[in-house]
């Protein structure tokens, strides 16, 4: 990436995609980013959830103007292709340009934030550029329950303006997002393992599908692994099942899923039934996810396996909990208003028979009392089959405003730069922008970014020539502001 424009930016990016950082494992990279600051000459500090913030003077002549934060989440999700065997928290990212795009080696590049933080560092070492009092904000956790953004404190923060940086069309001005709710639940069920060995066992992989973000793909249609496979268990009679799993975070849809499955010797028209229906899931989701494809081989019995009877109501619970996109913005029905996304599934055995089945639902809306409504639905789904559940996070709704001095200013630089209007739009994807509004009512806030596709998956790409595009609104924007 040494070629590639602007250099400093693709040179930091590189830096932090050598430095592992999923959600929960930012210190290293929190840390580097603190040091790099400070080798710059700039006062830099870290809080107790590892939140860097940096401080740089304005700019000769813009000492007068109103402090500007530039904000990024240093975290990533962490989503890989099976065959890739990589460790987020040990192994690096290894970024490759692929025509007009930089993508990963079969995992998630982390261009979502990194691109964000990797701008912000880039503003902080350019002595060129124009621009009021800067105080740059590194996030942590942003993908898991933004507790980062929940610990930032606003004390020595003197910024008016915040521009967030996590957006992802350069062309795009971000004035609003979706609020969300994580809900988690966990189950307990007795095993058995008794007569296992007169069952003929299975293997099952559920794959191809193309995942992607639980919220700016979430209207895609496309297929849910885990709630797939979960179909075609209780479509085609149900087994016993020793093992069930799918997805890896709540906020990327699941594209694989495996079980362990035992089938009475018996039933000889079984597998006839379940190759019957992977045809029918195949025509289903041709259009949306034309990948889709099912293996399934024999394999030895285990030790211990949850018997039919025990399988129903949670196979059952599972497929009546709300998923995808499940209203629009009356509006504009081109938004997204409400969703909810089967992030993991798990049904393992624990021990001495004791199996648990574990959830991680994430919703979203834009309406605060319809999340509210989705939230008790799924709630109320898991407490009859006997869960227990916990709303782990929620984070408000950013209502959008275009009225604001940064929104206006925002908006006639991109004029001015690229000779046409920008897109203003609300994601339904969450931003940490949500919780600001709540505890800092007084900022204005706007979200931009290049052009990044397909995050949280493995297929997650950035354009080129879009960073270029974003760094120069950028820069010109931070020129601009009053």
């Amino acid at each position: 990436m040494d070629t590639l424009e602007p250099k400093s930016l693709w040179n930091y990016f590189q830096a932090i995609c050598a430095i592992p950082h999923p959600s929960h494992h930012e210190e290293t990279l929190a840390r580097w980013i603190l040091e790099t600051a400070k080798n710059l000459g700039f006062e830099a500090t870290i809080d107790a959830t590892l939140n860097v913030i940096v401080k740089k003077p304005a700019s000769p002549g813009y000492e007068n103007h109103k402090g500007v934060m530039l904000q990024a989440h240093i975290d990533m999700v962490p989503q890989a292709l099976p065959e890739a065997h990589h460790d987020f928290t040990k192994d690096a990212i290894k970024p490759v340009i692929n025509g007009e795009w930089v993508t990963a080696q079969k995992t998630t590049l982390g261009a979502d934030n990194g691109i964000g933080v990797a701008a912000a560092l880039s503003v902080l070492a350019d002595k060129t550029l124009k621009h009021g009092p800067l105080e740059c904000i590194f996030t942590t956790n942003e993908e898991d329950g933004m507790s980062g953004a929940r610990g930032l404190s606003s004390i020595g923060i003197k910024g008016t303006y915040l521009i967030n940086l996590d957006g992802e069309d350069c062309n795009e001005i971000t004035l609003g997002c979706a609020g969300t709710a994580r809900i988690t639940s966990l189950y307990n069920s007795k095993g058995t393992s008794e007569g296992l060995s007169s069952l003929t066992w299975y293997s099952i992989t559920l794959t191809g599908l193309l995942g992607g973000h639980s919220g700016v793909d979430i209207h895609r249609g496309r297929g849910n692994a885990g709630i797939l496979l979960c179909k075609l268990l209780l479509e085609t009679g149900v087994p016993y099942v020793a093992n069930l799993e799918s997805g890896t975070a709540a906020n990327a849809i699941p594209r694989d899923a495996q079980a362990i499955i035992g089938i009475p010797k018996n039933d000889t028209d079984w597998l006839n039934r379940f190759n019957s229906a992977i045809l029918s899931l195949q025509a289903e989701f041709a259009k949306t996810d034309p990948g889709l494809t099912v293996n399934i081989t024999e394999t030895e019995p285990p030790d211990y396996a949850l018997v039919p009877a025990a399988v129903t109501p949670i196979l059952k619970a599972l497929l009546a909990l709300p998923n995808g996109l499940l209203s629009v913005e009356p509006s504009n029905p081109s938004w997204t208003r409400t969703s909810s996304n089967l992030g993991i599934v798990k049904i393992k055995h624990e021990d001495r028979g004791m199996f648990f089945v574990e959830t991680y639902n994430l919703v979203r809306s834009s309406d605060e009392k319809e999340k509210n409504e989705i939230v008790e639905s799924i709630e109320s789904i898991l407490f009859k089959l006997g869960a227990t559940t916990r709303k782990t996070s929620s984070a408000p709704a950013w209502e959008p405003d275009q009225t604001t001095n940064l929104a206006q200013t925002a908006i006639s630089v991109f004029s001015k730069l690229f000779n046409k209007e920008p897109l203003l739009s609300c994601t339904h994807g969450a931003l940490e922008c949500g919780l600001f509004r709540t505890l800092y009512p007084s900022w204005e806030m706007i979200s931009i970014g290049p052009t990044i596709q397909y995050p949280h998956s493995p297929d997650e790409r950035v354009h080129i020539g879009s960073v270029q595009q974003f760094w120069t609104y950028l820069t010109a924007l931070l020129a601009e502001l009053p």
